[in-house]
């Protein structure tokens, strides 16, 4: 179904919401499409501008006096005005859709199995969780946490802090690997999520100072290494040369000729993408945006790896920028309130830790996370 919205606000009252609904219907009754009017009219954001339409409206989801008129509409038909607390309405009913027969229990029973196990694995998990957290803290190794949540200890060779392997070398386990607690006090990490589902915790069993290494252990690295440096001073005389003709006015293409590369096209950009480069990404959105066809100035960048990249763009689309639905920002909202709500849980039970001596109830802590 569609609608057009007409709001009783601040600078519209009851009699001169009508008094537009009933332009608005003059319109429609014209000959104007209700889209068109509604675009005109409606005062609804989230569907003016989508001809008024509210997609698939299920019985019961709209206030009774919208109800009462859509049940009196045939498809294609537009209501006289309907007056709610939000305003005075011209509604349309495109097409009545019958309610489908509700699946039967056998044939959701594999889901509902599938849905019961993921429940209560995330449950067990959560307790293990918390579990350990507690554990690691009131143990000075790891043995013992391990052997109490069936987990398994795991110990590196000797090994550089700055050339682990994954998932060693996620930034938040070096964070702790060089934290006072891990690397000074010799005491175990905090139990640190590596991705959904996986967590690790760390521990230094032994230190020692770096040695030099022999040179035909080393001498590969120090091949690429020096590649790596003449690369990059050679990308450093080309960016000067690449400067210097811009100045002068160079093409893209002059430049291409330049750097000894072809030119490539990438459409369909999105600010804070990745591809092809995040750099040459964030470079092309912080560029002001030209009042006319003409393209950008041409620009030079350094990339991840060292590579020297010129770019252009050459033409901006707008986004889309209709607002989310209602059900849409709840949607989102709840979302980031559940991720914001974990973060500072997390947060404040490790100030807590620093700060004071603290008692953990595991019990109720894991009763409170089932419920939730």
């Amino acid at each position: 179904m569609a609608h057009i919205l007409v709001e009783i606000n601040g600078d519209r009252d009851l009699q001169q919401a009508q008094a537009r609904a009933s332009e608005a219907a003059q319109a429609i009754a014209a000959g104007a499409s209700f889209a068109d009017v509604a675009a005109e009219y409606s005062d609804d954001p989230g569907s003016a501008n989508a001809g008024g339409d509210l997609g698939v409206v299920s019985k019961g989801a709209l206030p009774e006096e919208m109800e009462e008129a859509i049940a009196s509409l045939e498809p294609g038909m537009v209501s006289e005005p309907v007056i709610t607390d939000a305003g005075v309405h011209l509604i349309k009913v495109s097409e009545a859709v019958r309610e489908q027969d509700l699946p039967t229990l056998e044939s959701l029973s594999e889901q509902i199995r599938a849905d019961l196990k993921q429940g209560r694995a995330e449950t067990l998990l959560n307790e293990d969780v918390a579990r350990l957290e507690e554990l690691l803290y009131e143990h000075s190794d790891m043995a013992v946490p391990a052997e109490q949540v069936g987990a398994e200890v795991q110990t590196t060779e000797w090994v550089a802090l700055s050339a682990l392997p994954a998932p060693l070398s996620a930034p938040q386990v070096q964070q702790a690997l060089n934290s006072d607690q891990v690397r000074k006090d010799r005491h175990n990490s905090d139990l640190i999520e590596t991705a959904p589902g996986e967590y690790l915790a760390v521990r230094i069993a032994e230190e020692k100072p770096a040695e030099a290494l022999p040179l035909e252990d080393v001498a590969a690295v120090i091949r690429e290494r020096l590649k790596a440096e003449l690369a990059a001073d050679k990308a450093q005389q080309l960016s000067a040369q690449a400067e210097e003709q811009l100045q002068q006015g160079a093409t893209l293409d002059e430049i291409a000729s330049l750097f000894g590369s072809e030119i490539e096209e990438q459409e369909g950009l999105q600010r804070g993408g990745a591809e092809p480069f995040m750099e040459v990404v964030n470079g092309a959105f912080a560029l002001p945006k030209s009042n006319e066809d003409a393209p950008s100035s041409i620009e030079l960048t350094r990339v991840g790896d060292g590579s020297l990249v010129a770019y252009q763009v050459t033409r901006v689309e707008d986004g889309n920028v209709e607002p989310l639905s209602e059900v849409q920002q709840q949607a989102a909202l709840l979302q980031l309130g559940n991720i914001e709500g974990q973060r500072s849980f997390r947060q404040v039970v490790a100030l807590l830790r620093d700060e004071g001596d603290v008692d953990l109830n595991l019990g109720r802590l894991s009763s409170n996370t089932a419920d939730q």
